[in-house]
């Protein structure tokens, strides 16, 4: 039971740094300490693939629990809900077609190579056997790139996303050699 308790305290410790003005790195790396540390523990309960499972599928209702229980209601009046909230603002600054543009190179084939990369990788990694490696790298490649897409999209700031990929490509690449 001790892979629970890590996994809920990882969990609010993380969900603490999400909610909070000025998150503190030692609460960020705490909880995915936390996580980590579960990942292991739940080999004690279960063996092999199902410890994989568990470790990987546990945190996320533990999460949607911890945010349902912080989640606020506001009451209705008039059948309308009340604006307790902002809107979403688009980015500041005028529209450029360049950088849609960029976006949607970096969003789209950028980050699928950065993703078939890895997935390659994986692959054709020695330390496991042949339909571990086939299995986990087939898996992860949509994964990586549907990050690698959020990244992209999310984030104000090109070069550092273009940077990013393109240092997962090189690394995944000199893995790969």
């Amino acid at each position: 039971m001790a892979a629970v308790a890590l996994t809920v305290a990882g969990v609010v410790a993380l969900r603490s740094v999400w909610a909070s003005d000025t998150p503190s790195r030692l609460w960020l790396l705490g909880g995915w300490l936390a996580l980590s540390v579960a990942s292991l523990g739940w080999t004690a309960l279960a063996t092999g693939d199902k410890a994989v499972a568990l470790a990987l599928l546990v945190p996320s209702p533990v999460a949607y629990l911890i945010v349902a229980l912080g989640s606020e209601r506001t009451r209705r009046r008039n059948g309308r809900r009340r604006d307790g909230g902002s809107e979403i603002e688009p980015a500041a600054g005028p529209a450029r077609p360049w950088r849609a543009a960029a976006r949607f190179l970096l969003a789209g084939p950028l980050s699928a190579i950065a993703a078939a990369a890895i997935g390659t990788a994986i692959s054709l990694c020695p330390f496991w056997s042949e339909p571990n490696r086939i299995i986990a790298g087939g898996l992860l490649a949509p994964a990586v790139w549907a990050a690698g897409m959020c990244w992209s999209l999310s984030d104000d700031r090109l070069g550092r996303v273009a940077a990013g990929l393109a240092a997962t490509i090189l690394v995944a690449g000199v893995t790969v050699l």
